[in-house]
């Protein structure tokens, strides 16, 4: 038997036994990343541009803002999303009880089950603890094991730990050229690395200028990822 799991974008937020904090929903990000990240999150943002992040009912939290940087062809748009990345990596299970702990034991105690999980978060919980409980989560054909329990992880939003191997070594100055991560008829043509997450602070802190790969978190998801051109 087959079974297909949505992993929502609040399922880590109510998951339980994270650290170093809950996980934010969308309308608690905005001020997260700004207490973290003040050089990026707060310096490189005017008032307008903060309002616009905090969301103008209606208008979606954090979306707005995203989405108004993305349609200028905004330079500082690489920098914040670095930083983004970089928040969700900090993501990890802190050994106390978690359902995502209690969802995969229990699916794996039936050896007929083979599962296909979908998740639409960009930290990686759900994977670490995947690993701590025995199982190789395959991200889009890419295992690490031979041996084990398996099961295939497909993140169509992207993830902060999916590096490009092409742009993984460029450093310079933020400039910006974009172009879809992921292509529609071929998702699987999409070259990148699944890092340990806190491998890609490390990585950022080595001066690379090219975000994960990574979706925007605004309406449309764009996916774009910085390639080729510096400026």
């Amino acid at each position: 038997m087959n079974i297909a799991v949505l992993i929502g974008a609040g399922a880590s937020f109510g998951a339980g036994g994270i650290a170093p904090e809950t996980p934010p929903l969308g309308c608690e990000l905005f001020d997260r990343l700004q207490k973290e990240f003040p050089d990026s999150w707060v310096s490189l943002l005017d008032d307008d541009e903060r309002k616009a992040f905090r969301g103008d009912p209606p208008d979606p939290p954090f979306e707005t803002g995203m989405k108004m940087l993305w349609e200028n062809n905004d330079e500082r748009l690489p920098r914040l999303l670095i930083d983004m990345a970089i928040y969700f990596s900090r993501f990890r299970p802190d050994g106390s009880p978690n359902c995502y702990a209690a969802l995969l034991q229990l699916l794996m105690t039936t050896s007929r089950i083979d599962v296909f999980f979908c998740s639409l978060n960009y930290e990686c919980v759900f994977e670490q603890i995947a690993e701590q409980v025995g199982l190789d989560l395959i991200n889009l054909g890419r295992g690490r094991r031979e041996e084990g329990r398996r099961a295939c992880l497909y993140k169509p939003h992207g993830s902060c730990n999916y590096i490009d191997r092409v742009t993984r070594n460029v450093r310079g100055t933020f400039g910006q050229t974009f172009h879809s991560y992921v292509y529609r008829d071929h998702p699987a043509l999409t070259d990148f690395e699944v890092l340990n997450c806190p491998d890609v602070e490390t990585l950022y802190d080595t001066g690379v200028t090219v975000p994960p790969v990574m979706s925007l978190y605004e309406p449309t998801k764009h996916s774009p990822l910085i390639r080729g051109l510096w400026t």
